[in-house]
């Protein structure tokens, strides 16, 4: 008899549970003392770091904690992978998906907010 978690897994084909989808979206925003910010979207639940690297200067921006300041336009977002990018992941990544750990992506334009 086989466990209810793989049976899960053979029948989605990924090799984590699937988030479960947030009721609303969620808006976060990290932002480096160099003054470059980056807004983000969650549309499922799960883990995202508290810090991330900057893209302008390469240090640390800062998680501002879902404060809502009225941030739009987010440029990426936080999910799970595709089977796809799964297999490309390497296994500290693949360790913090199977904990729950969401990842983050460019926006696709057809999941534009």
């Amino acid at each position: 008899m086989s466990s209810p978690g793989r049976s899960f897994r053979r029948h989605n084909a990924l090799p984590f549970p699937a988030a479960k989808r947030l009721l609303e979206p969620r808006l976060n925003r990290w932002a480096c003392k160099c003054g470059w910010s980056l807004v983000t979207i969650e549309r499922v639940d799960g883990t995202t770091p508290m810090m991330t690297r900057c893209e302008k200067c390469g240090g640390q921006a800062t998680s501002l904690f879902y404060r809502d300041e009225g941030w739009t336009h987010p440029t990426r977002e936080w999910r799970q992978p595709t089977l796809e990018e799964w297999h490309g992941l390497n296994a500290a990544c693949r360790h913090h998906v199977m904990l729950g750990g969401l990842l983050d992506y460019p926006i696709a334009e057809s999941t534009q907010p």
